[in-house]
């Protein structure tokens, strides 16, 4: 079998790290919480979730829309991924910011 990719081996590495078998296994507040994110739900448009710095630290918003634990869950892992992939995280409330670290990239 192949190298792994680096979001899959991170992926694994979590497992690993909180002893869980599977992905279901997983926490996903409590992983955020141990990496120093805070979770808040809420109003967002546009996304189901999203990652921001706030201050020094970073802030997962979560819609309040989303109907399903699955959901809520995945949403909070791939944010969470964007953190441990240390990919640059927009300031939060700044478009500015955000249009650069997000979309600017893909142009």
């Amino acid at each position: 079998m192949g190298k792994l990719s680096r979001p899959r081996q991170l992926g694994l590495d979590l497992l690993v790290e909180v002893g869980a078998r599977s992905p279901a296994d997983i926490d996903p507040i409590e992983s955020a919480k141990e990496r120093g994110v805070e979770i808040v739900f809420g109003h967002l448009s546009g996304a189901a979730a999203r990652i921001y710095r706030h201050g020094t630290k970073a802030r997962i918003r979560v819609s309040n829309e989303i109907q399903t634990e699955a959901r809520r869950r995945s949403s909070i892992m791939h944010e969470l991924g964007h953190l441990l992939l240390e990919h640059v995280l927009p300031r939060e409330g700044d478009a500015a910011s955000w249009f650069a670290t997000c979309c600017a990239q893909r142009s």
